[in-house]
């Protein structure tokens, strides 16, 4: 068991859908890092896929950025 507290500190993104009455809202950090280092503070993690299609991204950026571009290419246009 380790007793390091920085390796008992939790790392990653937090993404939230909150389904309303008249529709959804989408939440996520603009923030992203690799490890301590903080790589970007104005990163885009929604994604809007149609007019009435999103979402959001949080771990691995490349698998997420590829599940877009296949979403957005069926969507009706």
């Amino acid at each position: 068991m380790t007793t390091n507290i920085e390796e008992k500190i939790l790392h990653g993104t937090t993404t939230v859908g909150i389904k309303a009455s008249d529709g959804v809202v989408l939440c996520a950090d603009m923030r992203a890092s690799a490890g301590y280092f903080i790589a970007n503070n104005n990163t885009m993690k929604i994604q809007k896929i149609y007019d009435h299609a999103g979402l959001t991204l949080a771990g691995g950026v490349a698998d997420a950025q590829n599940l877009k571009t296949m979403f957005t290419s069926f969507s009706p246009k």
